[in-house]
C-alpha cells in the first residue's frame, strides 16, 4: 500500500472534524530573534479568521467535501469509539470524539485518527525498519492517543458539528439497513441524507426479539 505520513493523516480528518474544509498543517508558527523581532511568520490558512464561531461566515479555507458528507463520516466514525474497534476511548467520557484505528498487513504499523471539532490527533507505532508488532491498533497506536487527549480536552467543553439541514435521522433494522417499524425490535437510530433514507422493512415484525437474522451483535464497525 501507498505510505501516509502522521500528519498527512490529521490534516484528512482535520476535514470531518471542521465540516469539510481543507486547512493545511504546519509545523512552525514563528520564528524570532533575540530581541523578539518577528522574523518569519507562517501564513497558514484557517477555516474562518479568528475569532471563528460555530456557523462562520467569513471563511478562508476551501470546502474539498459537502456538509452532510462531512456529517455523515463524522456521525460513523464517532461509532467507532462507542461500538467499534476504539471502544477504549470512551474512557475520556465525551460524545464528541470520533476516530478509527488502521493496522497494516502482517501488523508492521499501528494506527489511530481521531479528533474532535477543535483537535486532531494521530498516532502511529511502528519501527523504522518494518517488522511485526503482533498486536493491533487498539492496543498499541489507540491507547497512545487517549493518554494524550484526556490531558489536551481536560477542561474543554464538549463540542458537536452542526447538522446539516438535509440531514434527517431515522430508525433502522440493523440486520439488514431497512427502515425499521414503529416499534421495532433491536432498531437503531442512524443519520442519512433525505434523499438517500432506506425504504421500509416490510418483512419484520415488532414484537420483541423476533427481528429476522441472526443473533451477532449490533456492531456495524
Amino acid at each position: 500500500s501507498l505510505s501516509v505520513s502522521p500528519i498527512d493523516l490529521a490534516a484528512a480528518y482535520a476535514v470531518f472534524a471542521n465540516g469539510g474544509y481543507k486547512v493545511e498543517p504546519f509545523l512552525i508558527d514563528h520564528i524570532t530573534d533575540s530581541d523578539g523581532h518577528v522574523l518569519l511568520q507562517e501564513k497558514s490558512v484557517h477555516v474562518c479568521p479568528p475569532p471563528c464561531t460555530d456557523t462562520p461566515t467569513d471563511l478562508i479555507a476551501p470546502r474539498v467535501i459537502p456538509a452532510n458528507v462531512a456529517f455523515l463520516m463524522n456521525s460513523a466514525l464517532k461509532g467507532v469509539i462507542q461500538l467499534g474497534t476504539a471502544q477504549g476511548a470512551r474512557v475520556l467520557n465525551r460524545s464528541d470524539i470520533a476516530g478509527k484505528t488502521g493496522t497494516t498487513n502482517e501488523q508492521v504499523d499501528a494506527w489511530f485518527a481521531g479528533y474532535n471539532p477543535d483537535l486532531v490527533v494521530t498516532t502511529w507505532i511502528g519501527y523504522d525498519t518494518p517488522h511485526p508488532l503482533h498486536e493491533y491498533a487498539a492496543r498499541l497506536a489507540l491507547p497512545l492517543w487517549i493518554y494524550f487527549m484526556k490531558v489536551a480536552l481536560q477542561g474543554k467543553p464538549q463540542r458537536e458539528l452542526e447538522k446539516p439541514a438535509d440531514i434527517v435521522s431515522v430508525r433502522i433494522n440493523p440486520d439488514n439497513g431497512l427502515l425499521a417499524k414503529p416499534g421495532q425490535a433491536k432498531a437503531i437510530l442512524e443519520y442519512f441524507r433525505e434523499k438517500d433514507v432506506p425504504g421500509l422493512d416490510e418483512e419484520s415484525t415488532t414484537s420483541s426479539g423476533s427481528v429476522p437474522g441472526d443473533d451477532r451483535e449490533d456492531n456495524l464497525f
